[in-house]
């Protein structure tokens, strides 16, 4: 990005010190060095590229003494330090979420949907805080079509609600932390009591 700014700002530089040497031609004996176009170009070329370099150079000291923490970044796919699990296939979706007991909170979403990626930081920090009392999944529904038809995913970003497999309520749009957190919590106070094992029948004693 940095070399595509520099190139572009030679460019510019030298097409507008050709356009000077071309206007500025003289037919004295005396003339400026750009009364040229070729001289023109060359000494706008030269300066463009100094004003490029300091320009840059001042960028990449700006960037090294921004603390970390106060730059704009955003998890990719797969990222290990990531608490949001980015799922692609049937077999990963059964296994993570279908076969999963408990609460799986599912993002059916898109690159391309603006509203998505303002969620997305939202279900960072969600996940981080729920600290695996709900599990925190994203699903492209450009690269999973048939589970987007599956859960009738007909508008993103969609949020889906699983307990133990079984999907318990759907949401759409944007939404908050603190609703996310409500949501959740509601479901996981209402959630009904297993049913206990059924003791083993004993034998009555039989007299011999």
């Amino acid at each position: 990005m940095y070399l595509m700014r520099f190139g572009l700002m030679v460019l510019v530089g030298v097409a507008i010190g050709g356009f000077m040497g071309y206007v500025g031609k003289c037919s004295s004996g005396q003339c400026p060095l750009t009364a040229n176009p070729g001289r023109g170009a060359l000494i706008g070329g030269i300066l463009a590229a100094l004003f490029g370099a300091a320009a840059l150079f001042n960028t990449a000291q700006v960037t090294a003494a921004t603390p970390p923490s106060n730059r704009a970044t955003s998890p990719r796919p797969g990222d290990p330090a990531s608490p949001v699990l980015h799922l692609n296939g049937e077999d990963a979706f059964r296994k993570e979420v279908l076969e999963y007991k408990g609460l799986v909170l599912v993002d059916f979403y898109a690159d391309w949907c603006g509203p998505c990626r303002s969620l997305a930081p939202i279900l960072e920090e969600f996940a981080t805080e729920s600290s695996g009392a709900v599990k925190v999944i994203k699903v492209n529904v450009d690269q999973n079509a048939s589970l987007a038809d599956r859960y009738q995913v007909r508008s993103i970003p969609n949020l889906v609600l699983f307990r133990d497999g079984k999907v318990v309520e759907t949401r759409l749009g944007l939404q908050t932390k603190d609703a996310l957190r409500s949501w959740t919590d509601a479901h996981r106070a209402h959630r009904a009591p297993e049913t206990p094992e059924p003791a083993a029948a004993q034998s009555a004693p039989t007299n011999g």
